[in-house]
């Protein structure tokens, strides 16, 4: 989401395979990668639950839900706001 290179500070050769699909996942490299190369904005930051939207070239946006809690959280979003 914020169109930084991709950086793994670890040897790839002995990543999980949940950490290895996280960082060679596609269709995120293209969020991340995105020709128009603007960052996401932060929309809000409450409750450690955080929500970021990123503009996309061909008039699309990503969207981020970012839960820093360790607890899992129930997201409800308004898409009509």
């Amino acid at each position: 989401m914020l169109a930084a290179p991709l950086i793994a500070g670890n040897d790839m050769r002995k990543m999980d395979e949940s950490t290895k699909n996280i960082l060679t996942n596609k269709e995120v490299i293209a969020v991340n990668q995105d020709a128009l190369g603007i960052e996401a904005l932060k929309y809000s930051d409450k409750d450690s639950l955080q929500i970021w939207f990123k503009p996309l070239s061909n008039d699309e946006w990503a969207v981020c839900f970012l839960n820093r809690s360790s607890k899992a959280k129930q997201i409800d979003f308004n898409w009509q706001k």
